[in-house]
């Protein structure tokens, strides 16, 4: 199974919005905060480039404006084009001027997170990680703890993405397992299991630019490539 990623900033973002599906226009007009509003048009820009490349084979002229997200009532983001749905799934992160977007063909379960590297408090830690995660994170030292820190509440984020559950279950019911990595590697491997639900998602993170991102999926193999012609 192929699985495609893209990650946009707001240089990358066509400023004036046109792009934007009417529905859109009226979500992004709603937001009082130019953070969360700057963020979330971002997150949208990112989808529908990564939408587009990975239907350009069979539907070369999608156009940007007639392309829909819309959040279905558990929240997952659903792709539409003139209110038909697109045969594409996405899971989509955005933080601090950063979108992150992965996309499949339907059938498997799909989640991504994109996170800052900073400062998580140790009461963090202790209110949303399991004791094996929190372990493993002090096993690791102070020097490196917000990576990890921040690495598994991306992993965690992701497995509820393809969970379709969000943030509203206990986070410490899905736990993080880091398997042995090559350290020249970019993308590395690691493994999420939901007991309550008899999953076991395995995953794929890495680490660029102050960011982590996690990639997760029921499927036992997955292959990730990046777009790289989005916005051609």
């Amino acid at each position: 199974m192929k699985v495609y990623w893209l990650t946009q900033s707001f240089s990358d973002m066509d400023g004036s919005l046109n792009w934007l599906h009417l529905s859109e226009q009226k979500v992004l007009s709603g937001f009082k905060f130019p953070k969360k509003r700057n963020d979330w048009a971002l997150g949208r820009w990112t989808a529908k480039n990564a939408v587009r490349s990975f239907l350009k084979k069979n539907h070369q002229f999608l156009s940007m404006s007639d392309i829909e997200i819309v959040s279905a009532e558990d929240g997952a983001p659903e792709v539409f084009y003139n209110g038909e749905p697109l045969p594409a799934f996405i899971s989509l992160s955005h933080s601090h001027g950063k979108a992150f977007c992965v996309v499949s063909p339907h059938g498997i379960m799909l989640g991504c997170d994109l996170e800052k590297i900073e400062h998580r408090s140790e009461l963090f830690v202790r209110d949303y990680f399991t004791k094996n995660e929190q372990d493993f994170i002090s096993l690791n030292g102070k020097a490196s703890h917000p990576l990890w820190a921040n690495l598994v509440w991306s992993a965690k984020e992701s497995a509820l993405k393809a969970l379709r559950l969000g943030l509203r279950i206990d986070t410490r019911l899905v736990e993080v397992d880091f398997a042995p990595f090559e350290e020249f590697s970019f993308w590395k491997k690691f493994k999420v299991t939901a007991s309550e639900h008899s999953m076991v998602f395995q995953g794929y993170w890495c680490s660029a630019s102050n960011s982590v991102m996690t990639v997760v999926s029921d499927t036992q193999a997955f292959e990730l490539i990046e777009i790289r012609d989005s916005n051609k």
